[in-house]
């Protein structure tokens, strides 16, 4: 979809008070920002995204946004507010560590056991 489309989305879930919606639109935005590489104007969207999930009280999403944030950041290099952003997402979704450890150690598995 293009910006306009994903604008429409944005302002219409704004109107109706639809906090998901509003989190995938400005989601969908900072990520067509991004890959124009208009980095300020994404960081704008994600913590826009990152409130809606909030307000949402939508653990999860909360997490993405850190992340996503974190990512562009990086992109931006600037290194250390993207790593503080990321520690977030463990902080907001503390399930995620293991996850992700879990993960990492099941890969190791897998490549000893072949």
């Amino acid at each position: 979809m293009s910006f306009q489309k994903w604008r429409k989305k944005k302002e219409k879930a704004i109107n109706e008070g639809n906090l998901d919606e509003l989190f995938l639109a400005c989601s969908e935005l900072a990520e067509l920002y991004t890959s124009k590489e208009e980095f300020e104007n994404a960081l704008e969207e994600y913590k826009e995204a990152k409130r809606a999930a909030e307000a949402a009280n939508n653990t999860i999403n909360v997490a993405v946004a850190h992340r996503m944030i974190g990512e562009v950041y990086s992109s931006m290099q600037k290194y250390d507010f993207g790593r503080k952003t990321r520690v977030e997402v463990f902080r907001v979704w503390p399930g995620r560590r293991m996850t992700r450890w879990r993960s990492r150690e099941l890969l190791q598995t897998s490549a000893t056991c072949t």
